[in-house]
């Protein structure tokens, strides 16, 4: 399981492994935005995981950092002075993980040799309080997300099916639907509307079918009816609703006779027309707006290009080269935009801030 499961988590961004995309041209913000006076970006400290990171995630108020990690576990900061508050302990390796809108509940997702779950954990205390096995031995969660109440949770399988989970009483959740989506390949990223009306839904895991892979679509949540679908790219690595819920950020890699460049779209929603698309544009591990919507942050996960893109108002950019020798594998965004977390495949996460330069003050 462990090689079936690291295998999953490094599809997310192996195209962009194998095929070594070139990102030169987005070394430097000036070449697209001459007038630009980016954000400054500093590391603030590094702690440690102990195994290769599987995910990250800010609390809703930003007092807390989780980590999963493919030791078993998943620690908890306080980001207050960076702390270990909570050690978690599960069965197998912890793959993903969100924290509930109605803190401080946290969804964990462990996969060992029997099976592939979800479970639910009160922070405040350290207990698990409810959890899900999935039925089918030969799938593994592979996405998780949360509706904005915090009443349902939905799960995609490598399988290419999506479920939806009512977690509102944690001891006895319920399967409320138990096919809301299935496509022929692996689930890779879901990401509700801000109002919980809408899903959106990527292929980019585990099985790869003839016709899905690389597909996203948006879903109505009651009742499952496709209100749009994309099919222009070769894989999905996340999507993200703006929290306005007015855009789409979509980050994948696309395919031509020219070669495979990494991509990032942004659609409009409600009409669904592209507003925006940048090639070359470093994705493949995260993609997270703050809360305001100021910035969207994403990541080229390989070394030694690694870097990370911090995105302003949805126009303008700048990227960081992180000068890691190791590949990133998960990136999470404090919800007042202020901190970056960065988590890497030896288990080292790194926490850098972000700060308005003088003039944009």
């Amino acid at each position: 399981m462990r090689n079936q499961v690291k295998s999953l988590s490094m599809c997310a961004f192996g195209v962009a492994v194998l095929l070594a995309v070139c990102l030169s041209a987005m070394r430097s913000f000036a070449t697209l935005n001459k007038n630009y006076l980016p954000p400054k970006v500093t590391q603030i400290c590094k702690v440690d995981l102990g195994d290769f990171v599987g995910g990250l995630a800010f609390a809703p108020d930003d007092s807390m950092l989780a980590a999963a990690g493919f030791n078993r576990r998943v620690k908890i900061w306080d980001t207050n002075k960076w702390a270990v508050i909570r050690d978690l302990k599960h069965p197998g390796e912890v793959t993903d993980l969100a924290f509930s809108p109605n803190v401080p509940l946290l969804a964990t997702v462990t996969n060992d040799n029997d099976a592939s779950a979800m479970w639910l954990w009160d922070v405040a205390n350290g207990k698990k309080v409810g959890g899900y096995t999935e039925a089918n031995k030969e799938a593994i969660i592979s996405a998780i997300a949360f509706t904005p109440n915090g009443n349902l949770l939905a799960i995609g399988l490598n399988t290419g099916t999506v479920k939806l989970l009512n977690i509102e009483n944690p001891q006895d959740i319920k399967v409320t639907c138990d096919k809301l989506l299935t496509f022929d390949s692996g689930i890779s990223s879901l990401s509700f509307s801000p109002n919980g009306e809408l899903l959106a839904v990527g292929a980019g895991k585990g099985i790869s079918g003839p016709k899905d892979f690389g597909t996203f679509k948006v879903i109505e949540v009651k009742t499952g009816k496709e209100v749009f679908k994309n099919t222009a790219l070769a894989i999905i690595y996340n999507l993200a609703f703006s929290p306005d819920g007015q855009v789409l950020a979509v980050a994948g890699a696309k395919t031509s006779k020219a070669g495979t460049k990494l991509t990032l779209n942004l659609f409009a929603t409600g009409r669904w027309i592209p507003t925006g698309k940048f090639d070359e544009y470093p994705v493949g591990t995260g993609l997270s707006f703050s809360k305001d919507g100021r910035w969207l942050v994403s990541a080229f996960p390989n070394p030694p290009g690694a870097e990370i893109a911090v995105m302003e108002s949805l126009k303008k950019y700048a990227t960081y080269p992180t000068k890691t020798k190791t590949a990133l594998t998960a990136l999470a965004l404090s919800s007042d935009g202020k901190s970056i977390a960065v988590g890497d495949e030896k288990g080292a996460i790194t926490i850098s801030s972000i700060e308005l330069k003088a003039k944009d003050k």
